[in-house]
């Protein structure tokens, strides 16, 4: 059986799913904690982690930390959501 290559996303739409999160934040308890990783996500770019690790391996780690804590968020978005955050934590994003 042949393994499907999964479709990397590109920074924007993961910039666009940090801000759903944080749209959220006033709406459910399930973001909470998520809120927080999702407003470093926004500007990931000038972090000190991308600087010394590298931007690619920084999103990647942030993007599974913001989808681990989104798992119990049941709204009609979160499914896009934590697809377009599994897939930058999978692949990496486009720049």
């Amino acid at each position: 059986m042949k393994r499907q290559k999964v479709k990397q996303p590109t920074l924007q739409e993961v910039k666009d799913a940090c801000r759903k999160i944080i749209a959220a934040r006033n709406r459910t308890s399930a973001v909470n904690y998520a809120v927080n990783y999702a407003r470093v996500m926004m500007d990931i770019e000038n972090s000190i982690e991308a600087r010394y690790y590298g931007l690619q391996t920084t999103i990647k780690a942030q993007a599974l930390y913001t989808v681990g804590n989104i798992v119990h968020w049941k709204a009609p978005e979160a499914k896009w959501v934590r697809d377009v955050l599994k897939r930058a934590g999978k692949v990496g994003v486009i720049i």
